[in-house]
C-alpha cells in the first residue's frame, strides 16, 4: 500500500491563501500544508493551523527567494528582500551561496514556525524547490539531522528516478 500525501505550499503567503488552505483542511481536501514563517500572515494566522497539528501534515516552506528574511541577510538579501530564484540559481550552481547566512535562515524559520506553531515541522520543503538546490540540501540535511536527531522532518522531494511521475518524501535520517 502507497501512502499519498496532497500538500498546499504557501500557508502565510497572503490572507486569502492561508484561508483557502485551512478550507480544504477543514474538508480534508488535503493532508499537508507548507508555511512560510517569514511573512506577517503566518504571525497572524498560525493558531489556526494548531487544531489539524494531529490530522495533516504542517511543514516548514523554506523560503530563500522573493520574499523577506526572517532578521537580517545582508549577503543574499542586503535590501531586505531575497532575490528571484534565477539569481539564487546561478549562485549555488557556482558554488556562491552564502552558508552561514543559509544555515542562520534556516533556523531562524524553523524557530519562527515552533513558536507560533508549538511543535517541529513535520516535513520540510522550499518555496521554488530551494531546499534541495546545491549547497541548499546539504545545509538543511546537517540542520535537520542536529536539531531532531531523534525524529527530523521528513523532506518532499521532487525528484523522479523511475519516471512514475510520483514526487518523493524521505527521512532526513535517511540520508
Amino acid at each position: 500500500m502507497t501512502n499519498v500525501t496532497v500538500c498546499a505550499d504557501d500557508f502565510g503567503l497572503t490572507s486569502g491563501i492561508s484561508s483557502g488552505i485551512l478550507a480544504c483542511l477543514e474538508r480534508r481536501r488535503i493532508s499537508a500544508t507548507s508555511c512560510m514563517t517569514a511573512r506577517a500572515t503566518w504571525l497572524d494566522r498560525a493558531a489556526e493551523l494548531r487544531p489539524f497539528g494531529g490530522i495533516a501534515d504542517i511543514g516548514l516552506h523554506f523560503t530563500l527567494t522573493d520574499l523577506e528574511p526572517v532578521g537580517a541577510a545582508p549577503i543574499l538579501a542586503p535590501h531586505g528582500r531575497f532575490p528571484p530564484l534565477s539569481h539564487v540559481l546561478r549562485l549555488s550552481l557556482t558554488r556562491r551561496l552564502p552558508q552561514d547566512e543559509i544555515r542562520e535562515q534556516l533556523a531562524r524559520q524553523l524557530d519562527a514556525f515552533e513558536r507560533e506553531f508549538g511543535s517541529p515541522p513535520a516535513h520540510l520543503d522550499g518555496h521554488h524547490h530551494v531546499h534541495q538546490l546545491p549547497g541548499v540540501r546539504e545545509i538543511v540535511v546537517e540542520v535537520l539531522r542536529h536539531r531532531y536527531p531523534m525524529d527530523p522532518p521528513y523532506v518532499r522531494v521532487s525528484h523522479d528516478e523511475e519516471g512514475s511521475g510520483i514526487v518523493a518524501s524521505i527521512s532526513a535520517n535517511a540520508l
